[in-house]
């Protein structure tokens, strides 16, 4: 090779580069990275608890938010105990800045130990950006057990509708069970239903509370549980998804949360 194409080569390589990463949209654009529950950051949870995240995100002005991703991922067997998707027309897919407060769940049953918490979002020309964070899972002894939830509008006669207005009666029923091998009980249980505030700051969530309920569950080892919640007039929350927890507790302070969602429309 003659010096005058060593040349040409040189100078050719760094602007084949500049030029091929140009034509490549920029993937979105992550801040404001926040995990732990809703007083603080942290690392570590119970079996039984779930974990808050939250960050803004911001697409190329040339591309628009797809949707994103939660997994939370063994560091042993890289099995998942958490994987899932969330496309949401209101407040994320389609725009250019969203702010995402949700929830992923530490099932009950999750092993004890290591794992990476892994956070996917993508626009809608397939450019994903990752973040991932480590978290522990620590045993939660004797939590009760709960099974058979089910969260419906009271006007609904196939109670399947998730959807609600102010005004309306949400049902919520369940089944929950002490451990009673560890002479455990029931003791109570408590529902929050928190929305989505445009300002992105949890301390701006508009919540209904219902809080310690323990007539006919208190001092039972396993109860049958229907509870009527009305959304009452002087809500004001964001409306569309609303984040649903379920709080259940023995005589020993050992407490199970069951996640799930609704709309508030």
């Amino acid at each position: 090779m003659n010096k005058n194409n060593l040349i040409f080569l040189l100078v050719a390589l760094p602007l084949l580069i500049l030029s091929s990463c140009d034509k490549d949209p920029k993937a979105p654009a992550i801040s404001n990275f926040y995990v732990g529950d809703h007083d603080a950051a942290r690392q570590e949870f119970k079996q039984g608890e779930s974990v808050c995240i939250e960050f803004d995100v911001a697409s190329d002005p040339e591309t628009r938010l797809e949707n994103y991703r939660f997994e939370i991922i063994s560091k042993v067997d890289n099995s998942k105990i958490f994987d899932e998707t969330y496309i949401d027309t209101d407040i994320f897919t389609g725009l250019r800045n969203a702010h995402v407060h949700t929830h992923a769940m530490v099932y009950a049953d999750s092993p004890v130990g290591d794992y990476t918490l892994k956070i996917s979002v993508k626009d809608d020309d397939g450019n994903i950006t990752v973040k991932n964070v480590e978290l522990s899972v620590i045993e939660n002894p004797n939590i009760p057990k709960v099974t058979g939830l089910k969260i419906y509008n009271k006007k609904d006669v196939n109670k399947k509708s998730m959807e609600f207005e102010v005004g309306d009666v949400i049902i919520v029923e369940f089944y929950a069970e002490a451990d009673t091998e560890a002479g455990r009980k029931l003791e109570s249980y408590h529902i929050e239903i928190h929305d989505n505030p445009t300002s992105g700051n949890v301390n701006d969530e508009v919540k209904v509370i219902n809080n310690g309920f323990k007539e006919g569950f208190e001092g039972l080892e396993k109860a049958t549980v229907y509870q009527e919640i009305t959304i009452k007039s002087d809500w004001n929350g964001v409306k569309g998804k609303q984040s649903f927890h379920l709080f259940i507790k023995d005589n020993e302070d050992s407490e199970i949360e069951i996640l799930n969602s609704i709309n508030i429309n």
